[in-house]
């Protein structure tokens, strides 16, 4: 699907009133999310040291499954400042004010960006899409 267009609008609910309006992101906008966020991983671990690096413990082998934030996944920053084109707030949308938000707002916006949020609202949770098939 093109996501060319695709809005839709996030009532903050800790924030009676206020609401953030976002665009539907394409593969690179999150492709580049996700590869800022795992240099900057790689930047933090190359940082340690490889004696602290070693001694950290390591996954697998016991079998345990730890569930992670999908969020972590992706750089809060490039989703915002990809996603976000409207907010109810007295102040415009530019890159000043959206690196302004506080975490609370930033997250809940920012999940609404990532792509299962995107593949559950285009079921039918607010993203204008037609169900009908395509005859061409």
């Amino acid at each position: 699907m093109l996501t060319a267009g695709i809005q839709k609008r996030i009532e903050l609910e800790h924030e009676p009133g206020a609401w953030v309006t976002v665009r539907m992101l394409g593969y690179r906008a999150l492709e580049a999310a996700r590869e800022a966020r795992t240099a900057r991983a790689i930047r933090r671990a190359r940082d340690m040291g490889p004696e602290l690096m070693a001694s950290l413990p390591r996954g697998g082998g016991d079998g345990l499954v730890l569930e992670t934030d999908p969020l972590e996944e992706y750089d809060l920053n490039i989703l915002l400042q990809e996603g976000i084109v409207a907010w109810s707030y007295a102040e415009p949308v530019n890159a000043e004010t959206i690196g302004s938000l506080d975490e609370a707002t930033a997250k809940v916006v920012a999940r609404a960006l990532l792509p299962q949020a995107e593949t559950e609202t285009a079921r039918g949770n607010g993203l204008p899409r037609s169900t009908r098939r395509s005859t061409a």
